[in-house]
Formats: structure tokens, sequence, C-alpha cells
């Protein structure tokens, strides 16, 4: 029961307290680059189409339970991983977490500038390991807005 977690984790000191919420912080990220990589391999061999969906998005949503931005969410980072591994690495060894890969995921899904993130990739991943997300974020922001100079105006001439 929940109940018994709960009643463990008031038993435990602040040292072990602290030990175990970073040790379950390092498996959700895990998880997350892993669930991310199934995402990937289901969407490429049409998984959805088996249980009668006609989305991936729409199967996650029945599979999952997860709402739409969810799905979005989690689509965006699996194309990510998949694209650029060297994140998914970050990831599944708990150097970068879930929302600084999904800062980077949004940022990949820009659809005037995300193909050239593979670029900088590197540097990104360093700063999402050292810097507070907010710093982190307005690294990713300022990325995009200098490689995307023109913005919804690139075809006007």
């Amino acid at each position: 029961m929940f109940g018994d977690v709960v009643e463990q984790m008031k038993n435990l000191d602040h040292a072990d307290l602290d030990a175990r919420i970073r040790s379950l912080e390092l498996q959700r990220r895990a998880l997350d680059a892993e669930l991310s990589a199934a995402v990937t391999a289901a969407e490429r061999s049409l998984l959805f189409a088996v249980d009668g969906h006609h989305s991936m998005k729409g199967y996650l949503r029945a599979t999952c339970n997860w709402s739409n931005a969810d799905a979005a969410r989690f689509r965006k980072l699996a194309a990510l991983l998949d694209d650029l591994p060297v994140v998914g690495d970050a990831l599944r060894s708990g150097r970068i977490g879930i929302t600084q890969a999904n800062e980077l995921a949004r940022a990949r899904a820009n659809p005037r500038c995300g193909d050239r993130l593979g670029d900088i990739i590197d540097l990104l991943v360093e700063h999402g390991e050292v810097l507070s997300f907010d710093e982190f974020r307005v690294c990713v922001r300022r990325w995009e807005t200098l490689a995307d100079l023109d913005g919804a105006y690139d075809d006007i001439e």
C-alpha cells in the first residue's frame, strides 16, 4: 500500500531521504529515456495500427491514459532522442533532467531552425548539466533566436 511507502519515507533520516530522492530521480530519467526509445520503435513499426488506432497520439492516449499535451511532448522527446542520441545518453545517465530534455525537444521541433540543433547539441547538453533549468531555458531560447533571425518572415523578400 502507498501508506506503507509514505511511512517508510517518514522514518528515514535526512541523509537517507536525500539519497532516496536522488536515486528515484536517476531512475525516472533512465525510464523516460527508455520509454522514449519504445515510443520511437512503436511509431516506426506502426504498433498503433495493430490496436486499431489511427495515430501514435491516439495509441498513447488510450494505452497510457495521457493527455494530448503529454502525448505530444513525449513524441517530441522520442524524436529528439532518436535524432540526437547524445541527449538520450545524457538523460539515461542522469546528467540532465527530463525538463532539460523536453526543452531541447521543443527547440528541435521548431520548423524553422530545429534541424540545426545538432550543430550545437554537445554544448547545449553541457549547459543542461550545469545550469539551473531557468538559465538553461534562456540559453536554448537564445540559440533559437540566433538560429532563426528572420523568424516567421524568413520567406518574405
